[in-house]
């Protein structure tokens, strides 16, 4: 299985000294690049003249990138290490690559066997300017409203002229995987160089699946020195991840135990409410006192179970397990007392007599005759009074007081008013008999 990687360079002149010149770091003391080449007419002798030249034609002296840098590695069982025909075979890869990812782009390639474990690569330097015309053909996702084909992506094609950089599709390290896979899938650019297509994109799913659980050679020899601190950061974050019911507690937590959460915006994070998708990263002191960085899911293997997706998992169980408090009981209203008892019936009764009681409208009284007669020696005739418009006045009733009598009292009471009332006339003192 093969894979890629690229970034931006500088100078291409000393990408070139880089690939072509020098041993090779296994200590041989051979020369480092065993097979070189190159795409668009570039000379490994004089490339370094050449990318210059170009930068010079169309007035891109100055730029500040000058050229994109890569590589490709090729596993043991795609070329022998030991075959020195599978050496020409990764360059001839490494120029059908270099053409479709940067067509119009001259390249230089150095192909090498010097790393630690000896096996086939192709380092390639491509200039940022191109020198011709063509058109950049590659596969991208779909966009809003499109339709994908059978492999779920859309073909692409870009016409640019002579005298423009590099794009952002060219660029791009999924666009460039993506490349390598197939061309290593063409079964006519394969035979040619005698070699069998394969599908590269599933041997690297599955080397990734195979190398999920496998300790590094870093990992293995932070083991032997005792300073093994990924263990130490997955342990601590699985210890904050079963007790943490938020991001702020999660982050306290680890930050309790000397490790320092960093988040990141992530098209593939995951939003903990806020809008924004994020993803982690941990920093932390070993015990030699360096500073580590890692990314959940990254190169340095502390796995993906770090991430921001399978934390809010077990946010939200620890949430789910949490005791509900019980519902706060309904308050009591609280007894009358005798007074507000007493003082409620005596506003009752006050409404029920106002009730009963006719509301009559108060005339003014009239005025006397003699009152408007003229006193004596007064010549003037007498005055008209003016009549005065007033509402009519509501009678203030005396309120009556509430009391509380027992029956005796109210049987003396109702004796009392009884003798009070006026005696009936008999038939002599009505008729005036008997005078």
């Amino acid at each position: 299985m093969a894979s890629s990687a690229m970034s931006p360079t500088t100078s291409t002149g000393r990408g070139c000294n880089y690939m072509v010149r020098g041993t090779a770091h296994d200590g041989s003391g051979e020369p480092r690049a065993v097979y070189v080449g190159g795409v668009g007419g570039i000379i490994p002798a004089v490339a370094p003249g050449q990318f210059a030249a170009i930068r010079r034609r169309f007035g891109k002296e100055g730029a500040k990138r000058q050229g994109i840098m890569g590589y490709i590695s090729f596993s043991r069982e795609e070329l022998d290490p030991d075959d020195p025909d599978a050496g020409i075979k990764a360059l001839r890869i490494g120029q059908r690559l270099v053409g479709k990812q940067y067509p119009g782009h001259p390249a230089l390639l150095a192909v090498q066997r010097d790393g630690v474990g000896g096996l086939w690569h192709v380092h390639f330097l491509v200039s940022a300017v191109s020198d011709r015309d063509a058109v950049h053909v590659y596969r991208r996702k779909p966009r809003k409203g499109e339709h994908p084909e059978a492999d779920g992506l859309i073909e692409q094609q870009d016409v640019r002229v002579a005298g423009r950089a590099v794009s952002s599709a060219m660029t791009n390290a999924w666009r460039l995987q993506h490349t390598v896979d197939s061309v290593l899938a063409d079964e006519e650019f394969m035979q040619s160089i005698g070699l069998a297509a394969y599908d590269n994109e599933a041997l690297m799913e599955e080397r990734r699946v195979g190398m999920a659980d496998r300790a590094t050679a870093a990992e293995l020899e932070d083991q032997h020195t005792g300073n093994d601190w990924r263990a130490h950061l997955r342990a601590v974050v699985a210890d904050a991840q079963a007790e943490a019911t938020s991001l702020d507690e999660y982050r306290d937590l680890l930050n309790a135990r000397g490790i320092e959460l960093k988040t990141r915006k992530s098209k593939t994070g995951t939003d903990f409410g806020d809008g924004v998708p994020v993803n982690f990263s941990y920093r932390l002191t070993d015990a030699l006192g360096k500073q580590r960085n890692a990314r959940a899911g990254g190169r340095d293997g502390i796995g993906d179970e770090l991430g921001s997706a399978p934390t809010l998992a077990r946010v939200e169980e620890n949430i789910a397990r949490q005791p509900q408090p019980a519902p706060a009981p309904a308050p009591k209203q609280a007894a009358p007392s005798f007074s507000s008892g007493l003082a409620a019936l005596r506003r009752k009764r006050d409404e029920e007599e106002q009730e009963a009681q006719p509301v009559g409208q108060v005339m003014p009284p009239e005025c006397s005759s003699e009152a408007m007669e003229a006193p004596e020696g007064s010549t003037a005739p007498p005055k008209a009074t003016k009549a005065v418009s007033r509402p009519p006045a509501k009678p203030r009733r005396r309120p009556v007081p509430f009391v509380v009598e027992t029956d005796r009292e109210r049987l003396a009471r109702e004796m009392r008013e009884e003798r009070q009332q006026p005696r009936p006339q008999t038939p002599a003192e009505q008729y005036g008999f008997g005078e």
